[in-house]
């Protein structure tokens, strides 16, 4: 179904449209499309929302929506605020997309570069180490298997650099000025 928002359309089924289409994205990625619709639902929404508009806003449960905002909060998608006199949790999507990378590199990312640098590493060490009995690969199929390493070992490095690269782009353009684009009107 590629359905269009008209020009007539209100802004609440523009917002919802947005939103679905955010939760399709998420679903490519094995996660619930309720993450990505209220992500979605946040970066549309002037100001903070709290848990019950949200709730109202992707018509799903309260307690699936609280369990949800702590998952995209986990993810450093979100972030929550609070209101001088109100004890409700108001929920902001966070656009500081080269700050989000970076959190995502720390926390994930880097974490599986360094568990795979450390299994190459170990492995390396016990092929160094490798007797001829015992079960281990013949001299030629351990040269194959360092080889393999060495090819992950390279990846891994590659990727760090892509990563730096991305994060350093993603940060000039945010701090890009806007431009100015002169047009002209024919009477």
């Amino acid at each position: 179904m590629n359905q269009k928002i008209g020009l007539g359309s209100d802004f609440e089924q523009a917002r919802r449209r947005y939103a679905d289409l955010f939760g399709r994205a998420t679903a490519v990625y094995g996660l619930t499309p309720l993450l990505g619709r209220l992500y979605g639902t946040l970066l549309l929404s002037a100001a903070p929302m709290p848990l019950d508009d949200l709730t109202r806003s992707v018509d799903a449960a309260k307690s699936t929506v609280s369990v949800a905002m702590r998952q995209l909060e986990t993810y450093r998608l979100v972030r929550r605020e609070w209101a001088r006199g109100d004890r409700r949790d108001f929920f902001v999507a966070r656009i500081d997309f080269a700050a989000m990378l970076r959190e995502w590199h720390r926390l994930f990312f880097q974490q599986e570069m360094r568990f795979a640098q450390e299994a190459n590493a170990e492995v390396r060490a016990r092929l160094d180490q490798a007797a001829p009995e015992g079960g281990w690969p013949s001299a030629d199929e351990q040269a194959v298997l360092r080889q393999r390493l060495d090819d992950i070992d390279q990846l891994i490095a590659a990727s760090q650099g892509w990563f730096e690269a991305l994060v350093d782009l993603v940060g000039q353009t945010e701090r890009r000025p806007a431009q100015q684009i002169p047009i002209q009107v024919e009477p």
